[in-house]
């Protein structure tokens, strides 16, 4: 949550964010973003003439902005975040620096880019995550040792080629899902390299192995009789 923090004279500026009252501004990451300010000077928006600077923080405190200017629309202050300025993930800091005339005023804000753009998740969904995706994990490595040596013994059958290719639709389902509901980087390019490796242990060899189940094996053993 924001935190707004004014100074005071015989006048004063206020420039607010307005949905930090409500909720956490959060974007997704690699995309271009407007951050907007609502700018209101004695319960009236300010003039035209009144300009604002924006400086923002990566999470690493290193600056991604340095006091620029924002552009001035009607009551308004917006400044357009480029795609490069969206990555990466985690909790940026913002300050924003007003002047009316006589009347100057600053706030402080945060906001968060994530990897879809939605709230980052509660601890007990990470674990959740973690503990099927270790699971499923194992499955898999028991699956491909299965298949080869169902392979290696001239058994290979229709059900297990649906095993191997059940199994890889369903790591497929849990790629989506996690990067729906999860937003972790690593835990999606983990499981893009896991996909990759299962199209082709799950689905193109247990293919190979299922065809020459129906075809060489087949004649062999009708050639036994």
């Amino acid at each position: 949550m924001g935190t707004l923090k004014f100074q005071i004279g015989t006048l004063l500026l206020l420039c607010m964010f307005l949905p930090l009252m409500n909720a956490q501004l959060i974007y997704q990451e690699g995309t271009q973003v407007q951050l907007k300010i609502p700018c209101i000077n004695n319960g009236s928006l300010c003039s035209g003439s009144a300009t604002c600077n924006l400086t923002v923080l990566y999470p690493n405190s290193s600056t991604l902005v340095n006091n620029s200017a924002m552009n001035n629309a009607l009551g308004f202050f917006t400044y357009d975040l480029s795609t490069a300025k969206t990555t990466p993930t985690g909790e940026y800091f913002a300050t924003s620096n007003c002047n009316d005339g006589s009347l100057n005023g600053y706030s402080t804000f945060t906001y968060f880019i994530t990897v879809n753009g939605k709230e980052p998740p509660e601890g007990i969904t990470i674990i959740i995550f973690v503990i099927l995706f270790l699971i499923l994990l194992g499955m898999i490595t028991g699956l491909i040792l299965y298949t080869v040596g169902k392979f290696a013994e001239q058994e290979f059958n229709l059900w297990d080629l649906i095993y191997n290719i059940s199994t890889f639709f369903v790591i497929l389902g849990v790629y989506f899902f996690g990067k729906e509901y999860l937003s972790n980087a690593f835990f999606n390019t983990f499981l893009v390299s896991v996909i990759s490796i299962t199209s082709f242990t799950n689905v193109f060899f247990p293919l190979i192995a299922f065809i020459f189940s129906i075809t060489v094996w087949k004649w062999k053993e009708l050639d036994q009789w």
